[in-house]
């Protein structure tokens, strides 16, 4: 009947804590164990699994290899009965959405934050709450929040931030910590919807004046990393989206576009936020109608000069110019130009290497093109099953919820290499920009740097240094030894730029 036994049993519950309403569902996952000695963990028993042996048995013979079932009806109910109900050795309940939970936790990708203790998740993401209970964020292709072990307190750690905006901001550190307090209220986002209100943040200001560093540091308050940050180019529909994959966090938008401010979608999305107001969508068909809930607060960052927003003054708080005390950075740049002109990289160092740039180069593009290939190998793999299962729906061999569910799975692998196959790309291009800032600066440095746009004068900047600070309001930076050397060589210099 089956090459395998099942030797652990989750008994799962999956919780949409997304506002959607949905109920939710049971389901077993199940650590199988084959006559070969192959272990495959996580085996989806679903719901309608459990009286369809013909969905199971297609799933597992699809999905998994060196692991097959072959029973009726009766049989394979008689099998759940026999050697899966019994091996219920735990109870996991999954979440949609990381963020707050309705207990009032916060539910990380590794770890469960309640009131007196964090509780780390193993290797395989669980989290144990009790005994033989766990419970587990559902996979997403969103950024999930992680928290970060310390050997810091809280306190200290607060207690640095505190220091570091001082130092940062001077005599205006009443509104990088204004903005901050702002994100953190965020933990009673559903609490203001139902009593206040729940205005949008707006920063802006002009560029270099620390509004992405300030969002950034809110999101890693969540435990969001900058690569959560989205793109200022998304649409209001697409900010709405991410609003609702996340409970109680922040959503961050950095240098968000004139267009976006003065569309209707943006308007409508700020209204409705403010209260925490559903939109409506209708499905495909007219099949019904989609609500679309908010669960997390905006914050934006822009360079634009802010339209007319007097429809919403009352939901927005809106951060203006936000400058810090600023070093004179004209004058900074001044001496570094005058500081590059000293050093001149020797012929037999740019042949060096621009030689293993060569070599770099080479091994990329064999790793590069092997890496991609497997992926849309992957992709196509995937593409495959899932127009082989629409046929199999269409000619009624399925049934609709068993497809929909390999469906909606599949799609999700194939989003994910997508992600993969862009992230490579956008290595590949990475490399170019640094290859080429790299050998600009061994052919002329000054000349480099003085035509430079920002990211090239900061990538310049790591290049020479050693050390950088800023303290009491000078700006110091220590060159690194071999362009010390460099310089003393050929001009009999110590450098030290102040």
């Amino acid at each position: 009947m089956a090459n395998f036994v099942p030797i652990e049993v989750k008994e799962c519950t999956h919780i949409f804590n997304d506002k959607s309403g949905k109920k939710p569902l049971k389901y077993y996952l199940a650590t199988l164990k084959n006559a070969s000695g192959k272990i495959e963990k996580d085996v989806e028993i679903s719901n309608n699994s459990k009286s369809d042996n013909k969905q199971f048995q297609t799933a597992l013979n699809e999905s998994y290899n060196d692991f097959s079932i072959y029973a009726n009806e009766a049989v394979f109910k008689a099998f759940i009965s026999e050697f899966i109900s019994p091996k219920v050795a735990s109870t996991v309940t999954l979440y949609t959405n990381a963020g707050r939970t309705p207990d009032g936790n916060i539910l990380y990708e590794n770890a469960l934050v309640r009131p007196n203790e964090i509780i780390w998740a193993d290797k395989d993401g669980y989290i144990k709450t009790g005994d033989n209970t766990y419970v587990k964020i559902v996979e997403s292709t969103n950024y999930l929040p992680k928290l970060t072990k310390s050997e810091k307190t809280g306190t200290e750690i607060a207690k640095d931030l505190m220091l570091n905006i001082k130092e940062s901001w001077s005599n205006n550190v009443v509104l990088p910590l204004m903005v901050l307090g702002n994100m953190v209220m965020a933990i009673f986002y559903d609490d203001f919807i139902k009593r206040f209100g729940a205005p949008t943040l707006i920063l802006y200001g002009s560029s270099g004046s620390g509004k992405s560093t300030l969002v950034i540091v809110g999101l890693a308050i969540f435990g969001l990393t900058k690569e959560a940050l989205t793109s200022g180019g998304s649409t209001a529909k697409s900010n709405e989206f991410f609003c609702s994959k996340y409970n109680c966090l922040n959503v961050c938008i950095d240098d968000v576009k004139a267009e976006t401010l003065k569309s209707s979608n943006f308007i409508t999305l700020v209204k409705g936020m403010y209260k925490g107001i559903p939109r409506t969508k209708m499905l495909p068909y007219g099949r019904g109608v989609e609500y679309i809930h908010t669960c997390s607060p905006l914050a934006y960052s822009t360079n634009e000069t802010l339209p007319d927003l007097r429809e919403l003054i009352n939901r927005l708080n809106v951060g203006g110019n936000c400058k810090r005390d600023y070093i004179n950075e004209v004058k900074i740049d001044k001496s570094i130009s005058e500081i590059l002109k000293l050093i001149i990289i020797p012929q037999e160092m740019r042949e060096k290497i621009s030689n293993e740039l060569k070599k770099v180069h080479e091994k990329k593009n064999g790793y590069s093109k092997d890496v991609k290939a497997s992926i849309i190998k992957q992709i196509q793999v995937l593409e495959n099953r899932i127009e082989e299962a629409f046929t199999l729906k269409l000619d009624g061999n399925i049934t609709h919820d068993f497809w929909k569910s390999q469906n909606d799975k599949w799609q999700t692998e194939k989003d994910k290499l997508k992600i993969q196959l862009d992230e490579m790309d956008k290595l590949d291009k990475e490399f170019y920009e640094k290859a080429d800032i790299l050998l600009g600066f061994t052919d002329n440095a000054y000349e480099y740097f003085s035509k430079g746009n920002i990211k090239q004068k900061r990538k310049i900047l790591e290049i020479i240094s050693e050390e950088i600070t800023y303290k009491d309001k000078n700006f110091n930076i220590k060159l690194k030894p071999i362009f010390q050397t460099i310089c003393k060589e050929t001009h009999g210099l110590i450098i030290w730029i102040t």
